[in-house]
């Protein structure tokens, strides 16, 4: 029975193709068009799916610049990249001093990646609007570092989508306990940073009205605020009825 074998060429060749078409699948995740703006992802060599990574990089981030290029005492390469990441000064406003301290540590640990085949390891940086990162080693597998890059940045955007949740959640329930308050003289006992469809419920509680709808969720802000106009109404008619 017959036997192929592949040299070292090839495999190196295998093994850069994929390590270039899995950085391809994470920036995709992440929402990046790659059907229509596609990116070659084949390699020669080791160390072709260098230019990718950095391709990668530009795809998600927007901006990446090239600071420093040269050898370290081990006449190493060494290349430093800035990329640009404006969200993180809005999340280093949004979180405490302390917190802000425990997430750049813990972003600064997580940037520090080492490859696990070749010599060939990325240290890292989080700044108030960028990430500054450090690539030593002629070549190695690059899709760990870009994960982590691709982890930290959709952390930073949590945080960020849950902050501004809580602002408007808060700000519709204001308005909700507000016009509450200016047509009838007192509010349910509920708190500011509940659900916005909780509050809602309470008030219709306190009202004894009925939600109407089958399930409290159903109901999109404006339509909380037709009925609740439309139930504030219906008991202002009643209290000035028993006024009469």
């Amino acid at each position: 029975m017959e036997k192929s074998y592949f040299c070292s060429e090839q495999i190196g060749q295998m093994q850069a193709t994929y390590d270039a078409l899995v950085m391809l699948k994470m920036i995709h995740d992440a929402g990046c068009d790659i059907v229509n703006q596609p990116i070659n992802y084949y390699c020669y060599d080791w160390g072709d799916q260098y230019p990718i990574f950095i391709t990668c990089i530009k795809r998600v981030f927007g901006d990446v610049r090239k600071t420093y290029e040269g050898l370290n005492q081990h006449w190493e390469e060494v290349s430093t990249y800035r990329i640009s990441f404006p969200e993180m000064a809005l999340f280093f406003a949004i979180v405490d001093k302390e917190k802000s301290d425990n997430y750049a540590a813990k972003f600064n640990k997580m940037l520090k990646q080492e490859c696990q085949y070749l010599e060939f390891n990325m240290d890292g940086l989080v700044a108030t609007s960028c990430i500054h990162i450090t690539l030593t080693g002629f070549y190695g597998i690059l899709s760990p570092f870009l994960k982590v890059l691709l982890n930290i940045r959709q952390e930073v955007k949590q945080v960020i989508r849950d902050y501004k949740y809580q602002i408007q959640n808060g700000a519709r329930n204001v308005q909700l306990l507000k016009q509450v308050q200016e047509r009838i003289g007192s509010v349910p006992d509920v708190g500011i940073g509940e659900k916005t469809d909780i509050v809602f419920a309470k008030i219709m509680e306190y009202l004894h009205a009925d939600l109407i709808m089958e399930s409290k969720d159903a109901f999109t802000f404006d339509m909380m605020l037709t009925r609740l106009t439309h139930v504030l109404d219906q008991e202002t008619i009643n209290r000035k009825d028993e006024v009469a």
